[in-house]
């Protein structure tokens, strides 16, 4: 395989642009993935009150169901 050097892309470049894609996933990951995997669907198949948990939220007790 042969190296080909761009004069347009740099590594700092290579790095920015690799950093925000990876970023980018990440936050996606974060805010999707709970919603979508089959794991959750498993536990949900199994206790229908699991539809209630939220992952990565504010933990819920009876004293902040309604604070906003």
């Amino acid at each position: 395989m042969a190296i080909i050097k761009s004069p347009t892309i740099t590594p700092g470049t290579a790095l920015i642009i690799g950093g925000v894609c990876y970023g980018s996933w990440a936050i996606w990951m974060s805010r999707n993935y709970f919603k979508n995997s089959s794991i959750r669907k498993n536990y949900i198949d199994a206790d229908k009150e699991y539809l209630r948990v939220h992952p990565m939220q504010k933990i819920q007790y009876e004293g902040n169901y309604d604070a906003k």
